[in-house]
């Protein structure tokens, strides 16, 4: 056997082992990302509190900013409101921006039911391997949960990460019974996110 074919051979076993490695580290953390946060619910459950839902919670007011029209329709000026804001819909935001967004930020945004079990456990991993914090396992949905209800307290504690993900799967099944489809709820959630999230420099 050539020493370049021994070579090739190592390469390919030593990916295999990787990969192995790599998917039982996804395994693992996703069955404690699940049973973490299933303790999470049972904190609430075992204190006598009842766990909160988008029913119970009241939303943030979203400040935008304001229009001032003439008798004719045409548009006189714009009073800005603390926050450099102007809500506009889906559909008119072009058709890459979302696309972006969920790329960069929720790959399976429109696969999962508001948490994202593979994404935690995926953060879990490349956590582990960093010693540190690089990536986050928030959904979208779940971020859209924090700045819309400002009730869920910002520490980064268990009680707090079970309670935005019991309200992001609350908020997108309440969202397609009243919209009448999954697919629907998703597009809003993502309107709402995109007009909720910060872009810096006070734009929103």
């Amino acid at each position: 056997m050539s020493r370049a074919l021994r070579q090739r051979r190592q390469r390919q076993r030593r990916t295999r082992a990787r990969r192995r490695t790599l998917v039982s580290g996804m395994i693992i953390a996703s069955v404690v990302s699940v049973g973490l946060m299933g303790y999470g619910v049972y904190l609430y459950i075992s204190n006598g509190e009842p766990l909160p839902t988008t029913k119970t919670l009241k939303p943030e007011r979203i400040g935008q900013n304001s229009i001032i029209y003439a008798s004719d329709g045409s548009q006189m000026g714009v009073i800005r409101s603390d926050q450099n804001r102007s809500v506009i819909d889906l559909d008119k935001m072009g058709k890459w921006t979302p696309r972006a967004i969920v790329s960069i930020e929720d790959r399976r945004f429109y696969s999962h039911t508001g948490v994202d079990y593979e994404g935690v456990a995926r953060a879990v991993v490349k956590n582990a391997k960093a010693g540190a914090a690089v990536e986050g396992g928030s959904t979208i949905t779940q971020q859209v949960v924090r700045n819309l209800y400002r009730e869920i307290s910002a520490e980064k504690t268990l009680r707090r990460k079970a309670k935005e993900a019991w309200l992001a799967k609350d908020l997108e099944s309440t969202m397609a019974t009243s919209l009448g489809s999954r697919r629907k709820a998703k597009d809003w959630i993502l309107q709402t996110y995109l007009n909720l999230v910060f872009f810096g420099n006070n734009a929103y």
